[in-house]
């Protein structure tokens, strides 16, 4: 990389987890190349769970950027990993340790469309259905949803978590997906 950063910030009387290297780099993805992942509320939230824990941490959902610096973003629902590093000189047994030690987070984002129809695309969509949700009530947002989804079908729910976060995972299925 060995080039010079500019990076936007909103608050500067807040720590700043500026991004400094990303891969691939594309057209796309040099545009976060400098954004303050700090200053967004649901990664800044993702990134304090994972500093204190010291475990790898999925955030809430949010929209992906297309363009950081403009805070321009994709129609896209994501989700967002992080896994914190330490410097390794120093203790890391409490939270307050860690967030002392703590240099910075690797991340990775993912569309949520793209991961979950890749997790299930074995599934034979004609017979048998998959909606995936996140959150409850009001704060639920569809993460994914079959083609096309089986109305009065045969249901069955399992609540899963995945690094810190909630999901449902709606399955139905036609009479003859059940031999």
């Amino acid at each position: 990389y060995g080039r010079d950063i500019v990076f936007t910030s909103d608050d500067t009387n807040q720590p700043r987890e500026i991004i400094a290297y990303i891969e691939p780099m594309t057209s796309v993805t040099s545009n976060a190349v400098g954004y303050d992942a700090r200053s967004e509320s649901v990664r800044r939230q993702a990134m304090d769970e994972s500093s204190k824990s010291g475990e790898i941490t999925l955030s809430n959902t949010l929209q992906l950027f297309k363009n950081a610096q403009a805070a321009q973003s994709f129609s896209e629902t994501g989700l967002i990993m992080y896994a914190p590093y330490y410097d390794q000189t120093m203790p890391l047994s409490t939270a307050d340790e860690r967030l002392k030690a703590l240099r910075g987070h690797i991340y990775a984002s993912f569309q949520a469309r793209d991961l979950f129809s890749t997790i299930f695309k074995r599934i034979d969509n004609g017979r048998i259905g998959v909606r995936v949700t996140s959150g409850k009530g009001e704060d639920e947002v569809e993460l994914y949803r079959s083609t096309p989804h089986l109305e009065g079908a045969m249901r069955r729910t399992q609540q899963l978590i995945a690094y810190g976060q909630h999901f449902t995972v709606e399955y139905t299925f036609k009479d003859d997906a059940l031999v």
